[in-house]
């Protein structure tokens, strides 16, 4: 039933596997009016991407809602190191979002969402240095989730069944090895309180999920992704026309210890040198009238790739690991129940050193630094019924 889910999403976003760079994974959210606020959704409602964010904010919504998004991304990534410069970019037309959530009773809703919550890659195809091997690769991580929620009273709590997902192609030296897909389920938990018509508060829990891809015997040895538990608090407070929201998230990477598959133990996140990962949200959103809403955020972190961790040649393969993101964008009311939104993101450029990098190859290279900068647009449309 897994594989069956799997293939579902993917035939349904074909063109997902195009993902070749994202920022990160978990980090800026999804959605087009969470992107405009930086990422924001524990104590915000910001539509049907609230199963993935905070499933009881489904509870808080009122009547049955319809979203469809998409992210066109793009990065570029610059290596250097002892007599080497080399400049490379990446561009994703198409990271999709859709969701659907209801209200089935008075006290309870229910809904799902899926997503590509992030990804990575890179082409080094142009450099034909026998230490990159003109590698190539590519990932996407997707969540696919239904929850219910009850609520009464202002309160709401959820759990949410989750499925995530992990593509991964790679080829190398002209030789690209079979598409691999595989998944793994995992639970979010969701409790709100709306104390009033203007303060929200929110708080999430989400179990990690350990996903396995194999090469098939290909040059580079299988892939093991270990998805971290994510805990999340988060509040709302409206004046008026004008909302203030903070979000804080607290993401396990460090928690993380061996994978093993396929037969071949492999380092997970934690022995690789990754650390646990703090990331803050702000979300502004203004209503000068009942057709528009205006939006702007800054989302904020700091890399949980150690500096002079093990895994710099991880970094060649997805070099995504920016910590300053701001983000703007527009809601535009078409009709009372259908609207068109946009966000608009640019994540500033940073760079990760090391003494000693390991590239494709196996070999190292010293005094090895690794920078990227990002920018990208999403376009939402949201219906209610």
């Amino acid at each position: 039933m897994r594989k069956s889910l799997l293939k579902t999403v993917l035939i349904l976003w074909g063109s997902m596997t195009a993902v070749y760079a994202a920022n990160g994974t978990l980090l800026i959210g999804y959605g087009a009016k969470s992107r405009a606020m930086g990422g924001i959704g524990i104590a915000t409602f910001t539509g049907t991407d609230a199963v993935l964010k905070n499933p009881a904010m489904v509870g808080l919504n009122e009547g049955d809602q319809f979203d469809v998004s998409s992210t066109s991304l793009y990065q570029s990534a610059t290596v250097e190191a002892t007599g080497i410069h080399e400049d490379f970019g990446t561009a994703t037309p198409l990271i999709p979002s859709i969701g659907y959530i209801t209200n089935v009773s008075k006290n309870v809703a229910w809904g799902f969402h899926a997503a590509v919550i992030g990804g990575g890659g890179i082409a080094y195809d142009d450099y034909a240095a026998a230490d990159f091997l003109q590698l190539k690769a590519k990932q996407a991580f997707i969540d696919t989730a239904a929850a219910i929620a009850i609520h009464k009273d202002g309160f709401s709590i959820s759990a949410a069944f989750v499925i995530s997902s992990a593509t991964l192609e790679q080829s190398i030296s002209g030789i690209t090895n079979k598409f691999s897909m595989s998944s793994e389920p995992g639970f979010e938990f969701g409790w709100a309180y709306k104390q009033s018509e203007n303060l929200t508060y929110g708080m999430t829990f989400k179990t990690e999920r350990k996903i396995e891809n194999s090469t098939e015997g290909f040059i580079l040895p299988d892939y093991y992704n270990e998805l971290p538990a994510e805990y999340g608090v988060g509040i709302n407070y409206r004046m008026d026309k004008l909302s203030i929201a903070l979000d804080m998230k607290r993401i396990m990477w460090g928690e993380s210890g061996t994978v093993t598959g396929y037969g071949t133990p492999e380092e997970g996140y934690a022995t690789a040198g990754f650390v646990n990962q703090n990331v803050y949200v702000l979300g502004l959103s203004y209503e000068p009238s009942s057709s528009w809403t205006w939006m702007g955020g800054l989302n904020l972190s700091k890399s949980p790739v150690s500096q002079q961790g093990t895994d710099m040649g991880t970094l060649l393969k997805v070099p995504a690991f920016v910590e300053t993101h701001i983000t703007g964008g527009f809601s535009w009311n078409i009709t009372p129940k259908v609207a068109f939104d946009m966000a608009l993101k640019y994540a500033f450029e940073k760079s990760q050193s090391s003494s000693v990098m390991y590239t494709p190859s196996g070999t190292t290279i010293s005094n090895a630094t690794v920078s990227t900068e990002q920018a990208a647009a999403t376009v939402g449309l949201a219906i209610k019924f």
